[in-house]
């Protein structure tokens, strides 16, 4: 397996794992701020970070994949 190869798939499992944790972080956020009555502060903080490493590392990924 080429290098090419090698970081293609591993940028496509860290985009996986990327989208997971900002759905769960929004979904938290969400949670908190209808049943507590006031949002976590750092659920906002933490989906602005993960948006735009999932953005970076997204077209990197296509970019690979050739498909952009």
């Amino acid at each position: 397996m080429k290098i090419h190869q090698k970081i293609d798939k591993w940028l496509g499992y860290t985009l996986v794992i990327l989208m997971v944790l900002i759905t769960l972080d929004v979904l938290w956020g969400v949670i908190t701020r209808y049943v507590g009555g006031n949002q976590a502060a750092w659920t906002e903080e933490l989906a602005r970070f993960l948006l735009i490493w999932i953005g970076l590392l997204g077209t990197a990924y296509v970019s690979g994949q050739r498909k952009h």
